[in-house]
């Protein structure tokens, strides 16, 4: 038989000698002598009262993975992620994904483990990927997706048959493509539309049959619209890197062709490649270029890629469930109507210019490690640069981080970057996407008086 656990007065009496005189051996008994609700919930209290620098100082190592398990069991999930959070090794993070399932978080937990497991394989938990949705036989570190284009992807098919043809072997078609290492993590706000893009490609495959008890498919169709820079394309890049959905981009040049006929085959291509292996992300970048306004002054070869558009949307020859469309375009003025018709792009998503704590997370983002960086007003600067698109901000911090670069050439003792010189550099950018705003207001009012227009683009005259 196993020792006999303490009573709870003298867990307690534990507690306070601990709270008196902190100590990592004393702390671990505590927390592996607590038994009953109320021991439990008197070492939690104690856990959450720790402050934040016992939680990242060296001592505290020691402990720290057992008292994160023991929040785990006690399904405390918002304290088990607080005490992960604090370490980046493999165990932690497995730790802390597990704490971020608890809180509902799927794909940051799943993108988190993914890390730790490509850090290190032995961390690999068959019960925590049972729990995330991770499919049995998948490979947990391997990369969530991968981006083709439509020219790389028909060439390499093209010499994988040449090469069949000769009997010679061939390495996957997919292989040296870039790896989509961006994730929801790295868009700076924008939570409702990624809140948005998980319910409509990740959760349908995690919990099928509650999405099909209320006759929900995976998939679907988003627009995404507003000024250029503020993160439209950084949005989709990110929805591939959060899921295990294949990513095809696009851009208009890989679609149009001077023959007649030749656009449509293409995007035909493009849509069959994405059904062919669900769950699929196609993104449509510059969409207003492929599906402009149809007017009777046109050729006939002019608006007969926008209704191949419309015919693949639709999906009436083939099935479009597990196929995510994305499009994005910074003048939605200029799209035909009819894809705003019922069961196409029914609910465009406004892209506005980052908010104030978007704009610290870019400028931090974008001097981080470099000289000078912890002594910036981040706070003052973005106040700033309210109506700066994200690529603004970038540029900005670019040209800040390239003159003291300057000056480190020129032998100058003193390169760090510094706040004056930020303001400095706002003598030369400007907010960009308060002109697009300006813009856009003109272009649109007068497709107000439709009143699905009007509530389709109301956040551009709210903005």
């Amino acid at each position: 038989m196993g020792s006999p656990r303490m009573d709870y007065e003298t867990l307690q009496a534990l507690i306070e000698v601990y709270r008196a005189r902190a100590s990592t051996d004393l702390l671990s008994i505590v927390i592996d002598e607590a038994e009953g609700p109320q021991g439990r919930a008197a070492v939690l209290e104690l856990l959450r009262s720790l402050p934040p620098e016992t939680l990242s100082h060296a001592h505290f190592v020691p402990v720290r993975r057992q008292a994160c398990q023991f929040c785990l069991n006690a399904a405390d999930y918002e304290l088990a992620e607080r005490l992960a959070r604090s370490s980046e090794q493999p165990e932690d993070r497995a730790m802390r994904a597990r704490a971020l399932h608890g809180l509902g978080r799927e794909q940051e937990a799943v993108s988190l483990y993914r890390q730790a497991i490509a850090q290190d394989p032995a961390v690999r938990n068959r019960e925590l990927e049972r729990f995330l949705g991770i499919r049995p036989g998948a490979s947990s570190s391997s990369p969530p997706a991968k981006i083709i284009s439509l020219t790389t992807y028909s060439s390499r098919r093209e010499n994988k048959i040449e090469q069949e043809r000769r009997d010679a072997p061939l390495d996957n078609f997919l292989e040296d493509l870039d790896d989509a290492a961006v994730t929801f993590g790295d868009v700076a706000g924008l939570d409702d539309i990624k809140m948005e893009i998980r319910r409509r490609i990740v959760l349908p495959y995690l919990k099928p049959s509650l999405f099909e008890r209320y006759r929900q498919k995976p998939g679907g169709s988003f627009l995404l619209y507003g000024a250029p820079g503020c993160g439209k394309t950084l949005i989709a890049r990110a929805t591939a890197g959060e899921s295990d959905a294949r990513f095809l981009s696009v851009s208009p040049e890989e679609i149009l062709g001077k023959y007649a006929g030749e656009a449509e085959k293409r995007l035909r291509a493009f849509f069959d490649e994405a059904r062919s292996d669900p769950p699929a992300i196609l993104f449509f970048d510059d969409f207003d270029v492929l599906a402009f306004k149809r007017i009777a002054s046109q050729t006939e070869t002019a608006p007969a890629i926008v209704s191949a558009f419309l015919s693949e949307i639709d999906g009436t020859v083939r099935n479009n469930s597990g196929v995510l469309l994305i499009a994005a375009t910074n003048a939605p003025w200029r799209l035909d109507p009819a894809f705003f018709r019922a069961g196409r792009f029914q609910c465009p998503m406004f892209v506005p210019a980052p908010s104030f704590e978007a704009r610290k997370k870019i400028l931090g983002d974008s001097i981080v490690d470099v000289p000078g960086n912890e002594s910036i007003a981040l706070d003052r600067i973005a106040r700033k640069t309210a109506g700066f698109s994200g690529a603004d901000l970038r540029a900005l911090a670019d040209w800040v981080n390239n003159a003291s670069l300057s000056k480190a050439l020129a032998g100058n003792a003193d390169t760090s970057i510094t706040t004056a010189l930020f303001e400095n550099g706002l003598k030369e950018f400007g907010p960009s996407a308060l002109d697009w705003l300006a813009a856009a207001r003109a272009e649109l009012k007068p497709m107000q008086r439709h009143q699905t227009f009007a509530r389709f683009f109301s956040p551009i005259f709210r903005s």
